[in-house]
């Protein structure tokens, strides 16, 4: 078995259901444009660090010196399970350490055949990730600024090795722009409606000032006069309840699990004024705190404490408890003092 196949099997044993090579060249440059353009508008929010290391980002090669490949792979994180207010990436441990886990065999292997050097990059390394995705036919762009991969849909993590080990490319996709989007996307508008405060309204130029999910991670302090977090504490799903590509036909919502976060009475009263009479209809029907059959593979576990996680804990635990609940969560960013201005 030629070396490619070799490291496609040991990936696809640790979970990753799309993987893609290339060898590593400058990033197209309209990535570099649209980053600055978003930048120099603000529409960054307070994320100061996308503001830095535009040169590695531009350019991978600078991450490990004699790098030749890189490697673009996407993971499911899709566990059928939902929380009405919490997004379903952070019902499960942490990516960043869990990816380098299920990725550190690989790196090994490569080392042990061919001496290489490798690094591992997990949303860490300031890397464009979603353009590589792209350039590799890892997925394609939907109009939520979401990768869509094949047959999975948009709940996927992403993460690549940069290998001094020169592995044969898969053919070019080209990104020349950033135009475009996957087949259904394009008669499709779902995403742009549903979303609060209409961080989409413009596909090609995503706000995140406007975005549920930067509201309530990303900003600290008080929150903008008159945005709208639609019940949403950590996090937002909305853009992905509703995509047609997030529908699969092995997924149904035949096991219902409610619980006390669920938006109801006053809360329910709220969201109802945020998004609308019938997105909320639409909207519950959709993401509802539900088990779901059959979901796809992941090699994700799921933290039970966090997703039965009520607004009655957050308010009486202690920061104690918050470090011991979050311990080997993304939600461990998000400050306790910051999940209560949520609430």
């Amino acid at each position: 078995m030629e070396l490619k196949q070799q490291i496609i099997s040991l990936l696809q044993q640790a979970g990753a259901i799309s993987i893609g090579f290339a060898d590593i060249v400058g990033v197209a440059p309209v990535v570099r444009e649209r980053l600055d353009e978003m930048v120099a508008q603000g529409r960054h929010g307070t994320m100061a660090f996308m503001e830095r290391y535009g040169d590695i980002r531009q350019n991978p090669a600078l991450l490990l010196d004699g790098a030749q490949t890189l490697i673009s792979m996407a993971f499911s994180y899709d566990k059928g399970v939902r929380h009405r207010r919490i997004a379903s990436y952070a019902l499960v441990e942490d990516y960043h350490y869990r990816l380098r886990e299920l990725l550190q065999p690989v790196v090994q292997f490569l080392e042990q055949e061919t001496g290489a050097q490798s690094r591992i990059c997990v949303d860490s390394a300031p890397m464009a990730e979603r353009y590589w995705a792209l350039r590799t036919g890892v997925g394609q762009r939907g109009r939520n600024q979401q990768l869509v991969v094949s047959g999975v849909g948009s709940r996927v993590f992403l993460a690549e090795i940069v290998t001094t080990a020169h592995i044969t490319p898969d053919p070019v996709v080209p990104v020349t722009s950033m135009e475009g989007f996957a087949e259904r996307c394009a008669d499709c508008d779902l995403c742009v409606c549903a979303c609060p405060n209409g961080a989409l309204a413009d596909p090609e130029r995503f706000d995140a000032r406007k975005c549920v999910s930067y509201l309530t991670i990303e900003h600290r302090g008080e929150l903008p006069e008159g945005v709208k977090l639609a019940g949403k504490i950590y996090g937002c799903d909305i853009c992905l309840d509703v995509c047609p590509y997030n529908k699969h036909k092995d997924v149904e919502n035949a096991i219902q699990k409610e619980t006390a976060m669920e938006p109801q009475n006053e809360i329910g009263e709220e969201i109802k004024e945020e998004i609308g009479e019938g997105t909320q209809k639409e909207t519950e029907k959709e993401t509802q705190n539900e088990v779901q059959k059959d979901a796809i593979n992941s090699p994700f576990t799921v933290n039970e404490d966090i997703l039965s996680l009520t607004a009655q804990d957050i308010e009486a635990m202690s920061s104690g408890q918050y470090r011991r609940l979050t311990k080997n969560s993304a939600m461990s960013r998000c400050p306790l003092s910051q999940l209560r201005r949520n609430l």
